[in-house]
């Protein structure tokens, strides 16, 4: 028989205790995530990287090379080529939508580009906001797209507040 001489023995946590952690370290990584989420792309909505402008026309492969293929100006940014005809290019990686912040993809505006050609490991893709127009261009997984405005112009920096 054990000599104790009175003290009393440690109580271990019940695994009820263990679970309620648990569960307030998930629901707090969730809100932070969220939080974050929210943020970013708020940020990005602000900054121009993300809108809603209607999209750039889109010209064929034959029609650009006719145009505008002697006239290139091409910047490489994050695996993809992005080609313009004039004014300033400005790229940025912007989170993903529906990816919480744990995705992202390049997102490229330009001042007055006139024709753009977006070229990826898998794709190619053809447009033409037109002269003295910004452009929005998003390379993501699923696709290019081309939106008509943007932040970014030869006298604005959207990223410097």
């Amino acid at each position: 028989m054990a000599l104790d001489y009175g003290q009393r023995s440690r109580r271990r946590p019940s695994r009820g205790l263990w679970l309620g952690g648990a569960l307030l370290a998930i629901a707090v990584i969730g809100l932070v995530g969220t939080g974050s989420a929210t943020y970013h792309r708020r940020l990005a909505t602000e900054q121009g990287w993300v809108n809603t402008a209607p999209p750039c026309p889109r010209i064929s492969a034959a029609v650009y090379r006719t145009r505008y293929a002697a006239l290139e100006r091409p910047t490489a940014y994050q695996g993809a080529t992005v080609t313009r005809l004039f004014g300033h290019v400005m790229c940025s990686d912007v989170d993903t939508q529906g990816g919480w912040s744990f995705t992202s993809h390049p997102v490229c505006q330009f001042t007055s580009p006139n024709a753009i050609r977006v070229r990826t490991a898998n794709l190619e893709a053809y447009f033409e906001p037109g002269p003295g127009n910004l452009a929005t261009v998003s390379i993501e997984p699923r696709g290019v797209s081309c939106t008509l405005g943007g932040a970014f112009t030869l006298f604005h920096d959207p990223t410097n507040w």
